[in-house]
């Protein structure tokens, strides 16, 4: 069985200001740990989908085992990025783990539980939970790719999982940071605060 991955970095970062992604934690972007992540649990193939900072994504993944694409639509919503990174995997793998790449502090421990999940019950989607809290990354069988073709704006892959919600299979974590994303300074100052003690 191969699972893939998708990292979803085409945000505008918005609500922070400036590009959130590239911001430093722990020495290097924040983009950056999901995609080692990624890595670090052979996932195969990964594409990092990327917007307006494509060109300095890029540059930091020179030499990494990973494909990067742009998402002209980025500005629509993550359905467009979702789109375009679920075509890219249809028929290269036989799921796909999804990412967000503001999310620093996602655990490998993550990762390699919901593989060890698909690989022993075949699921549909498979989730975590954080302290109860409903987060990512998700996996979803290539059974479901096509439909992902017909979601729109920027609720990502909620009608999916709210479709097969009888299909979906939980996996539940304790430590509430692993799940955490970053939208804010506030929240980027908070990050920084927790890591350094």
């Amino acid at each position: 069985m191969k699972i893939g991955a998708i990292i979803l970095a085409a945000g505008s970062s918005k609500r922070m200001g400036e590009p959130k992604l590239l911001l430093p934690v722990k020495e290097k972007p924040m983009f950056l740990h999901a995609v080692e992540r990624a890595i670090e649990s052979n996932l195969s193939p990964i594409h990092v989908v990327a917007g307006k900072y494509i060109t300095q994504i890029e540059r930091e993944l020179i030499g990494l085992p990973v494909y990067t694409s742009f998402n002209k639509d980025y500005d629509k919503g993550m359905s467009t990025s979702l789109k375009l990174g679920i075509a890219l995997v249809t028929g290269l793998c036989d799921a796909v783990i999804i990412f967000l790449a503001d999310q620093p502090l996602v655990s490998l421990t993550v990762i390699e539980s919901i593989k060890a999940k698909y690989m022993k019950c075949k699921s549909k989607i498979i989730r975590p939970k954080y302290n109860s809290v409903p987060g990512h990354p998700i996996l979803f069988d290539g059974s479901l790719f096509s439909d992902f073709t017909l979601i729109e704006g920027d609720i990502g892959g909620k009608t999916i999982i709210e479709r097969y919600k009888t299909e979906l299979e939980w996996l539940e974590f304790e430590e509430e940071e692993w799940g955490r994303d970053i939208d804010t300074r506030e929240e980027y100052n908070q990050l920084l605060l927790k890591i350094d003690q």
